[in-house]
């Protein structure tokens, strides 16, 4: 009885990960350019001797999905929505020296040291891999092409420098992995694609992408695997009463 309890401990297991996923997918479910995860489950066979009628419940890591979310109009001008299937390069928060990372956010704002950065406090990367410094600056603007420009402090609104132009990839979708601090990074396998900016559709600037969670059908999965949780933790207890049954039965024979 202890490989069924296995089994079903195994299921139980593999669903509460599920619903992990599904839980951070509504709590991100306002924020700016989330992409929703999806949960991997798949059988494998118990290999023993025997007829292999059993089955593990085996977790594959989770998937990424990578459309595009509902763009809203803000009217601010440090919020732009990327093309379709365009990523921007941002440093991460952990390490601000290691590669490049990529993400849609884009709702920008000058951090505490004076550089461009996310919602996310990302810092955004120009197409040379530098981090753009926006120190001050009367007013910041992005043009549709992904240009950087600032007007200086005491400078007339006609005196605007250019900063930097924002870096941009179009990668196949399948060699981007969601990274642990939910940023996006390339596979290793994968080339960095080279962008043209004369061949790019324009960004649209003063609209803000959403998250394309749908928490409405967030909500059917969570009670979808809330009960096959609970068939696995009874198929435990099933397992239990039947093993209490066999000892007893057995003492009764002596």
């Amino acid at each position: 009885m202890d490989r069924v309890a296995y089994l079903g401990m195994q299921g139980a297991i593999q669903t509460a990960r599920a619903q992990q996923i599904h839980l951070n997918n509504l709590a991100n479910a306002d924020t700016p350019s989330f992409k929703a995860d999806m949960a991997k489950i798949q059988p494998q066979r118990l290999q023993s001797e025997g007829f292999a009628s059993r089955a593990w419940a085996v977790s594959k890591g989770s998937a990424t999905d990578l459309s595009m979310g509902s763009v809203r109009s803000t009217g601010r001008a440090l919020d732009v929505v990327l093309p379709a299937g365009y990523w921007m390069a941002v440093q991460n928060n952990v390490d601000n020296m290691s590669a490049a990372k990529y993400t849609r956010r884009a709702d920008l704002q000058v951090d505490a040291e004076g550089y461009l950065a996310n919602g996310a406090g990302n810092r955004v990367l120009d197409e040379q891999g530098n981090a753009l410094l926006v120190t001050h600056a009367q007013t910041i603007r992005v043009s549709e092409e992904g240009t950087v420009s600032m007007v200086p402090m005491g400078a007339s609104r006609d005196e605007s420098t250019i900063v930097g132009r924002l870096q941009l990839i179009k990668p196949n979708p399948a060699d981007l992995s969601k990274s642990l601090d939910g940023l996006f990074v390339l596979t290793e396998e994968a080339l960095v694609p080279i962008d043209d900016a004369t061949q790019r559709p324009a960004l649209q600037v003063g609209f803000l992408e959403g998250s394309n969670v749908n928490p409405v059908i967030e909500l059917m999965d969570l009670l979808r695997l809330s009960r096959h949780h609970e068939i696995n933790l009874k198929f435990v207890e099933a397992a239990r009463h039947q093993d209490e049954v066999s000892a007893a039965v057995l003492r009764w024979s002596y």
